[in-house]
């Protein structure tokens, strides 16, 4: 199977006030696959059972949400870590940043080692 793309088009300002257009390819999702289908395809290879597996993700997300709050890296091994980043005012001073300069709050997830080697071996078929 392949991953399908569309082109986009995306105007780029220019030195001299002429419109610049390039075009990209950006990845069309094939649909969504969630904790269901996760505990179906777990279960089918394993010999635990879907009741374990849907208890052991959602106590996995509890885990993974209260760490973040707690300002943990949360690792995955080589699926990868999750971590918290800030968005926050910039301020003149040190002393002027506070909870309140904080703009917005992100998890972030940084792909490991064995993923992104995966993600090498993707093939491309764009979009008709």
């Amino acid at each position: 199977m392949a991953v399908k793309y569309n082109v986009i088009e995306k105007s780029l300002p220019s030195l001299n006030n002429q419109r610049q257009v390039k075009y990209y390819a950006v990845a069309n999702a094939n649909g969504r696959v969630g904790l269901p289908e996760m505990t179906k395809y777990i279960e089918s290879i394993s010999t635990v059972s879907g009741a374990d597996i849907r208890a052991m993700l959602y106590a996995m997300e509890d885990f993974i949400i209260t760490s973040l709050a707690d300002g943990k890296i949360v690792e995955l091994g080589e699926l990868g870590n999750i971590k918290i980043r800030l968005n926050s005012k910039g301020e003149e001073s040190s002393d002027k940043v506070s909870n309140k300069t904080i703009k917005k709050v992100r998890a972030v997830f940084s792909a490991g080692k064995r993923l992104r080697d995966s993600l090498g071996n993707i093939l491309f078929q764009k979009s008709k």
